[in-house]
């Protein structure tokens, strides 16, 4: 059983040094843009606080609401290296609790918001996954709020993935986060090609499950996914090998690019005669990006029939604020990804890295105004951000670590953060 107790010593264990971190000030840069791409970074990032914050879950069944139910969520973060935080997570619902899970957080970018002018905040984004340990307080949870795999004959991990968002108000230095994980659907999670192949799954009901908070949040909006031409913003690598030092390096700038949505269905649905929402967008990824002299371009990869563009999305719902309330991340819609890049990382790097990506991610539209760090500054009214990360799953002791993967817990040497 691949867990968090596992993956904590295989990733530290790629460490001889850690670059340094210093503390960042509410309306300054990650540092990652201070100097040329692929030399090692220098970031500047706040230490994050921890984080009390009412939310829900929500479990769909062939793409329409199933279930919802109340949860209370304490997050803890730890920086343990330039780029990499564990985070413990305690989600408590009536019928079962994630106690003290350990939460890989991969940093991913900063960027300003305004509420209103005079009250400017600054938000911080990791991407995250975990293998989430149910205890189970109610046999009735199982199937509608917990996954089918966490209970007996099974008794498995549950590979959850998804981001959280630290949040400080500039104005009065006051913190607050939002976040997402989601579980999603076993013939993707079980399948034989994944880390944790289950035959039975393909019978099972067609279910996702979703966490969030803050808990204003609409799981039956099937709202806007992001797409359009992409102006900003970066890629940055890590080595992340073993036996060498685990470094991060400064980001190489997004060039140009486009998302576009192809398709709309749900993949995750019974046959037979029902006909389910549209919850599933399928999307072509291209980008091109600039590292000094040389220029690098990635695209998805097509995987009939699983991805049959190559990036698949899940829209989960959206945020909405009561009137007249400012409450982060405002009236913002929620998609989470996962997909298959073809790219070669600009940096050099001791082994040559793989020339695809299994990938998973976020997207996030709408909130309020923002605006990018760096020059000429990118300022606008409705962001439409896509962040994904590689997945390098953690393998046995007997198997070499780092190999792409889906299913379970894994590390990341490659983040992308899109503006559309």
């Amino acid at each position: 059983m691949k867990t968090a107790k596992f993956f904590v010593p295989v990733l530290l264990g790629v460490v001889l040094s850690v670059s340094s971190t210093t503390v960042a000030q509410c309306g300054g840069d990650d540092g990652f843009r201070n100097g040329p791409c692929c030399v090692p970074a220098n970031p500047t990032l706040p230490i994050f606080p921890t984080c009390q914050v009412a939310g829900r879950g929500g479990t769909f069944r062939d793409c329409s609401l199933e279930a919802q139910y109340p949860t209370g969520n304490l997050i803890t973060p730890v920086q343990v290296l330039c780029d990499y935080w564990l985070m413990t997570f305690n989600v408590t619902s009536t019928n079962w609790a994630l106690n003290n899970q350990t939460v890989v957080a991969k940093y991913d970018r900063t960027w300003r918001e305004f509420p209103t002018a005079a009250s400017p905040s600054q938000v911080w984004r990791f991407l995250i996954n975990t293998d989430a340990v149910y205890t189970i307080n109610a046999v009735a949870a199982i199937g509608p709020e917990v996954p089918l795999s966490a209970a007996a004959p099974y008794n498995l991990p549950v590979h959850m993935f998804g981001h959280i968002d630290f949040v400080m108000n500039c104005a009065t230095g006051s913190w607050t986060c939002s976040y997402s994980l989601s579980h999603l659907c076993p013939t993707d999670m079980y399948a034989a090609f994944s880390a944790r192949p289950i035959p039975a799954s393909v019978a099972w009901p067609r279910r996702t499950y979703h966490l969030v908070a803050p808990q204003n949040f609409n799981f039956t909006a099937i709202c806007a996914a992001p797409q359009g031409p992409i102006f900003a913003d970066a890629e940055r690598h890590s080595t992340l090998i073993p036996g060498f030092p685990y470094t991060c390096h400064n980001e190489s700038q997004i060039a140009s690019g486009f998302l576009q949505t192809v398709a709309q269905n749900c993949d995750c649905f019974t046959p037979g005669g029902f006909i389910p929402p549209n919850r599933n967008v399928h999307q072509t990824l291209q980008f091109g990006l600039n590292c000094g002299t040389a220029s690098v371009g990635g695209s998805t990869i097509p995987i009939p029939p699983i991805l049959p563009t190559g990036l698949r999305g899940t829209v989960v719902g959206t945020w909405q604020n009561p009137a007249g309330a400012l409450t982060y991340p405002g009236n913002e819609c929620l998609t989470v990804y996962l997909g298959v890049l073809s790219f070669n990382a600009p940096c050099p790097s001791p082994i040559p890295p793989a020339p695809f990506h299994a990938v998973c991610g976020v997207g996030t539209v709408g909130g309020y105004n923002y605006a990018l760090f760096g020059s000429p500054v990118v300022a606008g009214v409705v962001p439409q951000f896509l962040d994904l990360e590689n997945m390098l799953i953690i393998g046995s002791p007997l198997v070499p670590p780092f190999t792409p993967g889906l299913g379970a817990l894994f590390a990341s040497d490659e983040v992308w953060s899109f503006n559309m």
